[in-house]
């Protein structure tokens, strides 16, 4: 992996003294060239905040920013040579769609046929070719977001950040959006740092993603194993839906804890959080996801059988949701390709699934934002 941007105990406290707050702290990661890598946390958590130190937004209270080898920590916006695309398109409405996108050439003295050139380039690369002589005001959400992304490339910048680039469209749209900032990303080619609080526009989108919370960076990953390895409860809780079983810590050091299920059921599991030292008689959570359970008697090599009653279903389209009463505080979830016959309200049923697809973690771990 050839490393581009290197973020280095990056600190932003806004404030003095006692009435300071402290929005990144000692926030660490590296992105590879030519790697989409993005954001991903709850309203407040500092990742704009963040993205703005790279951008030069905002300076740095401690820490370093270096990109290429260069040292941007100090360095002024407009010598970073970076493309930001924001939240509102900020899009000049009495402009035309050419003009909006050259913008930036004209600022930076660009001769008109190069000018006209590089337009028509990146109005094709974004699929809008075409379109240069209409307003803003014509064109769709979309449609104007693939414009504001054709401005931030079109005078080659050699980092592109995106800050919530996708909340304003509606649901269908955004889904669409996303699928072509990535398609546009990889032709461009361009090393990307992408903010956004959607856990599914993340997991989508990313070849590698941080979670934060609270102005820390919790973990990093691929999209793949930060949803089925999650470093603590409130990522996994944070990223999709989760379950959560009561259990009490027999023993543990190393890699795998056993432990004992409310049902009295001794299993052994894998130690969710690294920085754990499971001690004898500490009580625990489980965590799986609702896609891992399966319901009744069919199926082939689970390792735990829990018997539980049936006390809610939600169909979701390509899922059905079960909610049972397992006998713990939380209801266990699982999600099923289709309505399974027999699986009723009231009606009792086994609740099955292997142990592979369960983690460990402290039963001191919170999901974000529950009150202990």
């Amino acid at each position: 992996m050839t490393v581009s941007l290197v973020v280095a105990d990056l600190c932003k406290t806004f404030g003095a003294g006692a009435e300071g707050v402290a929005a990144v702290r000692d926030v660490s990661f590296e992105v590879a060239a030519g790697e989409l890598f993005t954001l991903l946390g709850p309203s407040g958590c500092g990742k704009t905040t963040t993205l703005r130190l790279i951008a030069g937004l905002e300076t740095a209270t401690a820490g370093r920013i270096v990109f290429d080898g260069q040292d941007f920590t100090a360095l002024p916006p407009f010598r970073r040579n970076l493309g930001m695309v924001f939240q509102s398109y900020a899009l000049y409405p009495h402009m035309s769609i050419f003009e909006n996108v050259a913008y930036g050439l004209r600022a930076r003295r660009a001769p008109d046929d190069e000018v006209r050139r590089r337009v028509r380039e990146v109005l094709d690369l974004v699929g809008l070719a075409g379109y240069e002589d209409r307003r803003p005001g014509q064109l769709s959400g979309g449609q104007q977001q693939r414009i504001a992304l054709a401005r931030a490339l079109v005078y080659g910048p050699r980092l592109l950040l995106l800050d919530e680039p996708l909340s304003n469209l509606d649901a269908k749209l955004r889904v669409y959006m996303r699928e072509e900032i990535r398609k546009i990303q990889q032709r461009a080619g361009i090393t990307t740092i992408y903010v956004t609080h959607d856990q599914e526009e993340a997991l989508s989108i990313s070849d590698r993603l941080a979670v934060m919370y609270q102005g820390e960076v919790i973990q990093i990953g691929t999209p793949s194993e930060v949803y089925a390895e999650p470093a603590s409860v409130g990522v996994a809780d944070f990223l999709g839906r989760a379950n959560f079983l009561e259990a009490a810590v027999v023993d543990g050091g190393g890699p795998r804890v056993r432990v004992r299920l409310a049902s009295g059921l001794l299993v052994e599991v894998v130690r969710g959080d690294p920085a754990w030292t499971p001690q004898a008689g500490e009580a625990a959570t489980l965590f799986i996801r609702p896609e891992r359970v399966s319901l009744g008697t069919d199926g082939g090599g689970e390792d735990v059988t829990l018997q539980a009653t049936v006390v809610r279903r939600t169909f979701l389209g390509g899922i059905v949701r079960y909610a049972l009463d397992a006998g713990g505080a939380r209801p266990v979830l699982a999600d099923l390709q289709r309505l399974l016959p027999g699986a009723e309200i009231g009606r009792p049923i086994p609740v099955r699934f292997q142990l592979a697809d369960v983690r460990a973690y402290p039963a001191s771990q919170r999901p974000w934002g529950e009150t202990v």
